[in-house]
């Protein structure tokens, strides 16, 4: 764990995530014969103008968890990370922090393609559905694992035991097209759920991003808010959400806008929006402090960290990840150009 803890020290890039999913098997057990290996080849390397390389090949000892590892939390016990994955092959999988070894998986296919015949005309059709994943994990204290499913619109609900076997125990299904992204709990038995609203309809007007809440006990739907904002007039795609544990309030990062929105959900079915707090942009990530009285929120396309006081809702820090040399850097799509030489 002390390489563990090295990396997150060093780390000076948004990548920060990520490379704790990848890189601490690799940190923990370098020879541990499960894991996936092969030897370095010069011949599949990319070359970098940085000097540089970029390898097919994965490191030495590294558990591979699916094709794009998106988000991991720990156990209540920290004796396990349970790691969601939202690429092509995706599992969500336990991981021993002791060790780094993968101790269990369920595979949970991204794209399940079906033929069905129309009753009426019988004209067959391809109708392709989603039992994937999609960002969101949540844990109480006594394991019962929350995994948004995205695209299936359903959030499974699954136990981990001592030894790190994982089991679905039941799925809670949302609305249609909700497409769930970040969850979250509080100490009154509810699960606060962010849906993105990636929806395939035609009218991009109808892809209203919203907050549910559901009771866990019965895994009904108790209180719901829309974002509603003609002014753009499309999702303002929520992903994270933080609830605090008392129930008083959820914080939900917008992609779209830049910000973090406020809801009181003192009262679940009437859940009311707040304040909107400006962050850095692309806000991805959202994580209190032990007492809750401060909230971090991992600023993606900006590099930096926004610190927020949650009694009054207000940014008190901004933490800069980007290297010195890119302090300043601001690029804007507007000004790129494509340059063609003959």
């Amino acid at each position: 764990m002390q390489c563990l803890a090295n990396l997150l020290r060093q780390q000076r890039s948004t990548g920060l995530f990520l490379a704790m999913i990848w890189l601490l098997p690799s940190c923990t057990n370098q020879n541990h014969p499960s894991a996936t290996t092969h030897p370095a080849s010069s011949d599949d390397d990319s070359r970098l103008v940085t000097g540089r390389s970029l390898s097919r090949f994965s490191p030495e000892g590294m558990q591979t968890v699916g094709s794009l590892p998106i988000n991991m939390i720990a156990t209540p016990d920290g004796r396990y990370a349970i790691v969601t994955d939202i690429g092509w092959t995706q599992s969500l999988w336990a991981v021993r922090l002791s060790d780094g070894r993968g101790v269990s998986h369920i595979d949970y296919p991204n794209r399940i393609t079906r033929i069905e015949g129309d009753p009426n005309t019988g004209v067959k059709r391809r109708i392709t559905t989603s039992a994937g994943l999609y960002f969101g994990l949540a844990i109480t204290p006594d394991g019962t694992i929350y995994a948004a499913q995205g695209g299936h619109d359903s959030i499974a609900v699954l136990h981990i035991a001592d030894d790190g076997t994982l089991e679905q125990k039941a799925a809670i299904t949302t609305q249609k097209d909700d497409f769930p992204a970040g969850v979250s709990l509080d100490d009154h038995d509810h699960l606060y759920v962010a849906n993105n609203a990636s929806s395939e309809k035609t009218n991009p007007k109808e892809h209203s991003g919203s907050v549910a809440i559901y009771q866990l006990n019965s895994g009904k739907e108790v209180g719901r808010f829309v974002f509603r904002d003609s002014y753009y007039g499309t999702s303002n795609y929520p992903l994270a959400i933080a609830a605090r544990r008392d129930g008083s309030k959820a914080y939900v990062a917008s992609e779209r806008d830049d910000a973090v929105y406020v809801l009181n959900t003192t009262d679940p079915g009437a859940t009311t929006l707040t304040t909107t707090i400006a962050t850095g942009a692309h806000p991805v990530a959202l994580l209190f402090n032990k007492d809750q009285s401060r909230l971090y929120v991992a600023n993606s396309l900006s590099d930096t960290v926004s610190i927020i006081d949650t009694a009054n809702d207000r940014v008190i820090s901004t933490v800069l990840l980007r290297p010195t040399a890119a302090k300043d850097l601001k690029p804007k799509m507007d000004e790129v150009h494509l340059t063609i030489v003959s």
